[in-house]
C-alpha cells in the first residue's frame, strides 16, 4: 500500500505511515507533513524500538508483517523472544 492509516479522526487530525515497517520512517499527516511518533517496548531489560526513526542505542524490533482492515491497521514485530502486536483502531465507530 502507498500509506497505512494509524490515527484517522478527521482530515485535519490524521497520522499515516508511508512505509511498511513503522521503524523505516517517520509517521506523517496525509499531506506529507511530519507528525512523528515513537514506540518502545522493554523485554528482559532490553529496549526495542517498534515505531519511529532511530534516535538512541535501543535495538530495533524485527518487523514481521502488517494487516489492514476497514477499521484497523495491525503490525507484528519480534522484540527478542517476545512477539508484539500493535493495533491502531479507527475511533469513528
Amino acid at each position: 500500500m502507498p500509506a497505512y492509516p494509524l490515527i484517522t479522526h478527521d482530515p485535519y487530525f490524521s497520522i499515516w505511515s508511508f512505509t511498511d515497517d513503522l521503524t523505516a520512517g517517520s509517521t506523517k499527516h496525509w499531506t506529507g507533513a511530519d507528525q512523528p511518533m515513537t514506540g518502545w517496548c522493554t523485554v528482559d531489560g532490553q529496549n526495542y524500538r517498534f515505531m519511529g526513526e532511530e534516535t538512541s542505542s535501543a535495538a530495533t524490533a524485527q518487523w514481521k508483517g502488517v494487516t489492514v482492515t476497514a477499521t484497523r491497521t495491525i503490525y507484528q514485530y519480534a522484540c527478542g523472544p517476545v512477539n508484539l502486536q500493535v493495533q491502531f483502531t479507527s475511533p469513528l465507530l
